[in-house]
């Protein structure tokens, strides 16, 4: 939280974070479960969720190297909003079923 330095303000964005955290889960979930069906929900969510947290992973790393390099942990916290900006875009751009198609099993 580099741009933020108020206990206030800090504590509305983690409450913010923790939010919308807590709802990803369950919409990875039933978008998964509408494009891929129900047969292939186990396999794709097990592979979105590795994905997930080896990625989660390595920007740890990448955060505390933009902050050796630079000194300052705002480039990284940036990044991450701007990517966090761009993944929210892609999510929102997934069209839904086609109207009267079958659901899927």
């Amino acid at each position: 939280m580099p741009l933020v330095d108020e206990p206030v303000l800090l504590a509305a964005v983690v409450g913010l974070i923790g939010v919308s955290w807590g709802g990803i889960q369950p919409a990875t979930s039933g978008l998964a479960g509408d494009i891929f069906g129900r047969r292939a929900l186990g396999t794709v969510l097990g592979w979105v969720f590795f994905v997930q947290n080896i990625l989660g992973a390595m920007a740890a790393v990448f955060g505390g190297a933009v902050h050796d390099w630079l000194r300052s942990y705002d480039p990284a916290f940036l990044l991450s909003g701007a990517l966090l900006l761009a993944g929210a875009l892609m999510t929102a751009a997934i069209a839904g079923p086609a109207r009267g198609a079958e659901p899927a099993r």
